[in-house]
């Protein structure tokens, strides 16, 4: 009888039960929080940081189910579902948070019994009058869901969140772009170590002075529960035709002193010049050792006057466009005033 009894007893600790005053009663499930974003089912593969609260509460979403997504320690996320209660009180949870005006970026901890018990399902909604049908995988459950709590400052699940400007995280380099007229947004690829960040779910972009040639900036900004902060990158955007005007050396065809110490100068017309700058100076290299000046031209010729007889002139020339960018100097001519 002894060795009987000694067997029943190993049975029932095998079983995960326990004796209390000779009644066999299972053992209770451990309650435990678990922190990440409430998401619907439907949207759990979006960005935590970026899915809103009118979202989880469009129909298809709540017939989708509630869940919650949770960092992993390989840059991953996995949702667990919740079950019927935990659904009643997230929807009731969303509800008063858009009330309250949180929109987006719902980190909430959820007290209940997980379940790592991967699994799927399958829900119907509707959607322009024809009824669909989704499956959604999950990796486990939260039941018996007793509390859920919004946490605004995301501290937990942002405490392993890497700096974006972190020696560890690497921007790919940006090549010229060309001038569209339009607005010029290039792809970046950005990695941290062998991990490849992914757009809008690790990262922001904006972009600014990205139209017109010159330099243009990129703002990344870290998000979710592995990047934080923000840094800066340049791009170089060049307009072919604007590098050919820069590039031009413009043409004096005719200079001729006239009577009156006057000195005609005739021009070679620039593409793309709005007006011209005349130079003109009794030093060839045009410093303030000589007395130099400079006259704006609208025209392809201009008369200068007040000149000085007997005087040698150097004469210089360069094209302005209607964006403000300037051509080379043309050749030096030199003159003498002799009438």
């Amino acid at each position: 009888m002894k060795k009987t009894w000694s067997l029943i007893v190993t049975l029932l600790f095998l079983a995960d039960i326990s004796l209390v005053f000779g009644v066999v009663e299972a053992k209770a499930e451990k309650e435990t929080v678990t922190g990440g974003v409430l998401v619907c089912a439907n949207c759990r593969n979006a960005s935590p940081a970026l899915h809103t609260t009118q979202c989880t509460l469009m129909d298809s979403c709540v017939k989708s189910g509630y869940g919650i997504i949770v960092p992993q320690a390989d840059k991953t996320y996995k949702f667990y579902r919740l079950d019927e209660a935990g659904n009643q009180l997230a929807n009731k949870t969303l509800i008063d948070l858009k009330e309250a005006g949180v929109n987006s970026y719902l980190t909430v901890s959820i007290k209940g019994i997980l379940d790592e018990s991967a699994g799927s399902y399958t829900y119907e909604y509707e959607k322009n009058h024809e009824v669909y049908t989704d499956e959604v995988g999950y990796d486990g459950t939260i039941s018996e869901v007793s509390q859920i709590t919004y946490d605004e400052t995301h501290a937990d699940f942002e405490k392993n969140a890497v700096s974006i400007n972190s020696k560890s995280i690497n921007v790919s380099d940006i090549p010229v772009q060309k001038y569209t007229k339009e607005a010029v947004a290039p792809d970046i690829v950005i990695t941290d170590g062998d991990y490849t960040l992914q757009f809008r779910k690790d990262y922001l972009l904006e972009y600014s002075d990205n139209i017109n040639a010159g330099t243009a900036n990129i703002k990344i900004t870290g998000i979710g529960a592995y990047y934080k902060d923000s840094r800066v990158v340049s791009f170089e955007i060049k307009d072919e035709r604007t590098e050919k005007f820069k590039n031009t050396k413009p043409v004096i065809s005719k200079v001729k002193n006239q009577k009156g110490k006057l000195i005609y100068i005739a021009l070679k017309k620039v593409s793309d010049a709005k007006y011209y700058q005349v130079q003109i100076s009794t030093n060839k290299k045009f410093d303030k050792n000589g007395a130099t000046k400079k006259y704006t031209v609208k025209g392809t010729n201009t008369t200068i006057r007040k000149l000085k007889k007997g005087t040698n002139y150097y004469i210089r020339v360069r094209a302005v466009s209607a964006n403000k960018n300037k051509t080379k100097w043309s050749k030096i001519n030199k003159i003498k005033v002799v009438k």
